[in-house]
């Protein structure tokens, strides 16, 4: 689920390392390289999707100009599309 996804973005963008999986996983995603990434998001293109989507401030057309304004978006968006 990508809204559950970016959430977990959040989290981690603002708490710093956590200890769940999720947590775990977004810094491997972080520290990984697109050879990795690509490998990585076979196997969980939510979480991947969402650490890019937040990595390069843009979803779609859209471009953010902060976090804030990013998780405010994705969140109103995806709750109005049932993600």
């Amino acid at each position: 689920n990508l809204l559950k996804a970016i959430k977990e973005v959040e989290i981690w963008q603002y708490a710093g390392s956590g200890s769940n999986f999720t947590q775990k996983l977004i810094e491997l995603i972080a520290k990984a390289d697109i050879y990795n990434q690509k490998k990585l998001l076979l196997s969980f293109p939510e979480v991947v999707g969402a650490y890019l989507i937040w990595h390069n401030q843009k979803f779609g057309e859209k471009t953010f100009t902060n976090d804030k304004e990013l998780f405010e978006y994705m969140e109103k968006k995806l709750t109005e599309k049932g993600e």
